[in-house]
């Protein structure tokens, strides 16, 4: 059963703070709806040495609700709430670390015009930085004219047409 769950719904978790093992457990209690510790390993295989300890972690970030007794079973907190704040907290954080760069007073040093960019975002985000800068005149050269594409309706806004 768990093997058909979306493994990019594990990275996606992943990407938002929780390790692999808190990942799979979450998914588990969540298709199980509640649980004891030996149904989530034997769904998830999250090692059997480790399930407790990992649900008591979720537990204590809130993202599970645990009964006490014997067993002990685990049920999981909606996801629309997990989710939720865990957004609120990543955003908290990016603000307060945005905050924090800010007071560094950051300015682009005036170095060589020539850098690689090796990040597709890291290249769009630079043609964007460009676009918003053009006073007068640009030329480009792309190997990948495509990449361009997105910037479209931005370049013609700012292309004069000289014949008129």
């Amino acid at each position: 059963m768990f093997s058909q769950i979306n493994p990019q719904l594990i990275c996606n978790l992943e990407r938002l703070g929780l390790t692999e093992n808190e990942a799979k457990a979450y998914v588990g209690i969540v298709s199980l709806r509640e649980a004891t510790a030996r149904e989530v390993h034997e769904l998830t295989n999250v090692p059997r040495a480790k399930i407790y300890e990992v649900l008591k972690v979720l537990a204590k970030k809130g993202y599970l609700e645990i009964r006490q007794g014997s067993p002990t079973y685990f049920r999981a907190v909606d996801p629309k709430q997990v989710i939720g704040k865990i957004k609120d907290e990543f955003i908290n954080c990016a603000i307060e670390a945005l905050d924090q760069l800010n007071e560094l007073s950051y300015e682009l040093p005036k170095t060589s015009p020539v850098w690689c960019i090796q990040s597709e975002w890291g290249i769009k985000n630079r043609i964007r930085e460009i676009l918003s800068g053009v006073k007068e005149e640009l030329i480009i050269f792309s190997s990948s004219p495509e990449l361009l594409q997105e910037f479209e309706a931005e370049l013609k806004k700012n292309w004069k047409n000289p014949a008129g």
